[in-house]
């Protein structure tokens, strides 16, 4: 069924006084006195994933820099142990790269330890912060133990009362 066929039912089930709505009004203002519920909730919810797909782009744009400076931080730090190894094939980059070549194993578990440290550090932080917003959650009202996946919500309130 096409657009001005839907419209048509509409004007005729109105009546009288119809004829003064454009054809032109956009779908959108015609459909939105008819939106349901579900409609409205899918909405929020899609602002929300909107919203928190802005944050979290935000923090990948903010972390870029902090990204490069720690890689130059470890490309730094090798190239130390390059120079108190002796610096064996002289101070160019085609003599440490020699070096790297024959350390690559050692270098990599050291540079592994430190992810895994760092990550440790960053997964206990986002674990406190989400600590943080259940508690601050929890004394507001408790949220429903409702699910949205596109079939009916049940409030837990709700299912409490029968």
């Amino acid at each position: 069924m096409n657009i001005e066929t839907i419209i048509s039912k509409i004007k005729n089930a109105l009546g009288e006084g119809v004829d003064k709505v454009s054809d032109e009004v956009e779908k959108s203002q015609v459909f939105e006195k008819f939106e349901d519920s579900d409609d409205k909730v899918a909405k929020i919810l899609d602002d929300a994933g909107k919203a928190l797909t802005s944050l979290f782009d935000t923090i990948a744009d903010k972390a870029e820099p902090m990204i490069k400076k720690t890689k130059a931080k470890i490309y730094e730090g090798i190239f130390e142990e390059y120079r108190k190894d002796g610096s064996p094939y002289g101070e160019t980059h085609e003599g440490f790269m020699q070096w790297v070549d024959e350390h690559e194993t050692e270098i990599r578990e050291k540079v592994d330890d430190g992810i895994t440290k760092t990550r440790e550090t960053i997964l206990s932080g986002v674990k406190k912060t989400q600590e943080y917003i259940n508690r601050e959650v929890s004394k507001k009202e408790k949220p429903s133990d409702s699910v949205v996946d596109g079939s009916s919500v049940t409030d837990q309130k709700s299912s409490d009362k029968e």
